[in-house]
Formats: C-alpha cells, sequence, structure tokens
C-alpha cells in the first residue's frame, strides 16, 4: 500500500497543540487564567479531540429522547455516578466510550453480589472464577440472581465483549449506537427500585456495609 493511502485511512502523525496559548498547565497557573482564556483552550481541544459520532446539538437532541424522563431506581453512589456518566456519554455521541462503562457496571454488579451472597452458595462454589460469565452463571443457578436479572446482565456484558474483541470488531455506527442504549437501558431495568427491594435487599446491605468500611 502507497503512503498516500496509509494516510487516507489513518493519523500517521497526531500532535496535541494549544497553539496561541503558553499555558504550563501548573494549578497556580490556571487559577491566574481569564476565564473567556480557559473556555478557548478547552473549546479548541474538544474540538481537536472529536470523533466521527460526536454529536452536534441537534444530534444530542435526538440521544436525549432516547433516555427515560423519569426513573425510579436504588443504586449505590458509585455507580450512580457511572451511570450518569454513560448517559452523558450517550447523548454525546461516545458510544464505545458507553458500551465499555456499561460492561463495568455489570462487573461492578457481579463482584459485590457474589460478597453479598456468597454463604447462599454452596461451599465448593464460593470461590470467584476470573470470569466475570461464570462467576454470574454461578449466582443465577443458585437462585441470587432470578433469571430475567441474570440475562440482562450477561447480555450487557455480552455486549462489552462483542465490541472489544477484535475479532468480532466491525464498523457499525448503528448496531454500536443501538447496543449503547440496551446497556443503558438493561442496567435502569436492573437498578429499578422495586426490583432491587423485593429481590436484593442483602445486596444493598453489603453495599451499604461496604461504603461505610
Amino acid at each position: 500500500m502507497e503512503q498516500s493511502d496509509w494516510r487516507k485511512r489513518y493519523h500517521v502523525l497526531w500532535f496535541l497543540r494549544h497553539e496561541g496559548f503558553s499555558i504550563d498547565f501548573s494549578n497556580i497557573e490556571i487559577e491566574r487564567l481569564p476565564e473567556n482564556v480557559k473556555k478557548e483552550v478547552i473549546r479548541n481541544f474538544m474540538g481537536f479531540v472529536n470523533t466521527e459520532n460526536t454529536q452536534d446539538i441537534n444530534g444530542q437532541l435526538a440521544n436525549l429522547k432516547d433516555i427515560p424522563q423519569k426513573m425510579d431506581l436504588l443504586v449505590p453512589h458509585w455507580v450512580m455516578d457511572r451511570l450518569k456518566e454513560s448517559m452523558k456519554l450517550y447523548v454525546e455521541g461516545m458510544y464505545f466510550a458507553v458500551i465499555m462503562l456499561c460492561g463495568s457496571i455489570a462487573e461492578f454488579i457481579v463482584d459485590g453480589m457474589f460478597e453479598a451472597f456468597k454463604e447462599k452458595l454452596p461451599k465448593e462454589q464460593r470461590i470467584k472464577a476470573t470470569s466475570v460469565m461464570k462467576n454470574l452463571a454461578k449466582l443465577n443457578k443458585n437462585g441470587v440472581l432470578n433469571k430475567e436479572d441474570y440475562k440482562k446482565l450477561r447480555n450487557v456484558r455480552k455486549i462489552r465483549d462483542d465490541h472489544t474483541h477484535l475479532k468480532v470488531l466491525r464498523k457499525d455506527p448503528i448496531k454500536l449506537q443501538k447496543d449503547a442504549l440496551d446497556s443503558i437501558l438493561v442496567l435502569t431495568t436492573f437498578f429499578n427500585e422495586k426490583n432491587m427491594a423485593l429481590n436484593y435487599r442483602e445486596y444493598l446491605k453489603y453495599l451499604y456495609e461496604y461504603s461505610r468500611s
């Protein structure tokens, strides 16, 4: 392949420059900067790191309508912040980041539930596997997770794996956006207040005690 062809497909050289500003980015220097200069530096950088999925204001509003306007959730603070981040990233069009973040939330849930319900597992199954999917299957097999919630969390994790592994990585922006939205919606239904209070009180208690330790 000729060099010109490579340049059409790849960023052969990619530099980060804040041209026109002499900033050392120390805390003192940042505090001294006028607000308009701060905003201009950030605006220039955000334009520099735009991706093909980044949405303009119309696209952001179109994505915003996909997010439920009302949610009654019982969610630990750390997870709630991650859910908020995923929603923000979705509206902005950062779909791949949404999928990775939601996959991490699912892993956090499985790890916490394994600890919260460990005493209910057979002794030979109380050691966590390195595989999130295997631990998820253990929780389902032993009645910790009901079948519906097991499928939800498995789906979020599978979406994450599908977009992580190079063997299935593909350029499909429509599927990428759909999978990102599905990941968010699945997690919000899992953390529905009624679902958590009815089925997973031990998990909530564990998270409360964990947050105090």
